[in-house]
């Protein structure tokens, strides 16, 4: 039934009810995660100045939520380590064999490559460094048909020399599919930030690269960063964690299955309700993988609700 049929009828059924003010109504919405091409071509650009050792141990420490969402998909990716240090004999270089998923102990293979220590250059220059990265000294980094994703980890901005712009325009052609987004974990704007054991000036270059290309972006004062690194993963591997409801909710009748198992709703590896975009959210081994069908019932308990529902705009899959 098309979709301004289906929220007409359940309005005379609502309407129809004039003596007590409301009905319920049971509703059911049925999605299909997107099964999209998932080739995808990674460099993790981490700091190795001085001031690095409590952000680089916290990157290790939460590294886990990344490694956990990419294992389950069809990601079609491979991935390797660079650092901000462009004085190094080894500058651009990757630290290690590419990480794909056929690597023996993934997570332990990212671990390794991650510990870049922090006796590098206190001039971090991590849009140099991936230009030169992309210059041909890393044979197989770049493939055919793959996007590039850039991951910037960093305590201060970039002072590479050249103009944002221009080093945009060099990774979108160096890209296997012309195509590229930079996520940011660096300091916050406009002054930096401070948390209990980490300190950071703010990370304006980066945040701008991330902001042009339509990544994501984290605080690296943060005490915990396992929320962007899974949703980083989420991105390499084009899976989609949040699923929007075409009318609001009765919000203790919902009920979320995907290919007919009952998810719980939880927090950590579950679903929850984001009652500020009308969504479900799915966290961690829930999310849906690649062609999963996605159903949720619940009960909508006024006409007022359809409307308002109606004007939020939310996509959806039938």
């Amino acid at each position: 039934m098309a979709h301004s049929a289906r929220l007409g009828l359940m309005v005379l059924l609502l309407t129809g009810c004039h003596d007590y003010g409301f009905q319920e109504v049971r509703y059911t919405q049925t999605f299909v995660q997107d099964d999209l091409n998932t080739k995808a071509d990674m460099i993790f650009v981490v700091d190795d100045s001085q001031s690095m050792a409590e952000e680089q141990a916290l990157l290790s420490a939460n590294f886990e939520a990344f490694v956990e969402v990419v294992e389950g998909t069809r990601a079609d990716f491979q991935a390797g380590v660079i650092t901000t240090d462009v004085d190094a004999e080894t500058a651009g270089m990757l630290r290690g064999d590419l990480i794909t998923p056929e690597s023996p102990d993934m997570g332990a293979a990212f671990l390794e490559q991650l510990d870049v220590g922090y006796y590098g250059s206190r001039v971090e220059q991590g849009f140099e460094a991936v230009s030169l990265a992309l210059d041909g000294r890393n044979p197989g980094l770049v493939r055919p048909g793959a996007r590039l994703n850039l991951v910037f980890v960093s305590d201060e901005d970039d002072h590479s020399p050249g103009a944002l712009d221009d080093y945009i325009s060099t990774w979108r052609a160096a890209s296997g599919s012309g195509e590229l987004v930079a996520h940011a974990l660096v300091g916050n704007m406009p002054a930096g930030c401070a948390s209990g054991v980490t300190a950071a000036d703010p990370g304006e270059r980066y945040l701008e690269a991330a902001l042009m290309t339509e990544g994501l972006r984290d605080s690296i004062c943060s005490d915990d960063y396992s929320e962007i690194l899974q949703r980083i993963g989420l991105d390499l591997s084009n899976l989609n964690d949040t699923f929007f409801l075409e009318a609001l909710p009765q919000v203790g009748s919902l009920e979320v299955f995907v290919q007919d198992v009952a998810i719980p709703q939880r927090e950590l590896n579950g679903w929850r309700y984001d009652g500020a975009r009308n969504a479900i959210v799915f966290d961690g081994w829930a999310v849906p993988r690649p062609a999963m069908a996605v159903t949720v019932f619940y009960e909508i308990l006024s006409a007022s609700g359809l409307e308002q529902a109606d004007d939020t705009g939310g996509d959806t899959a039938e």
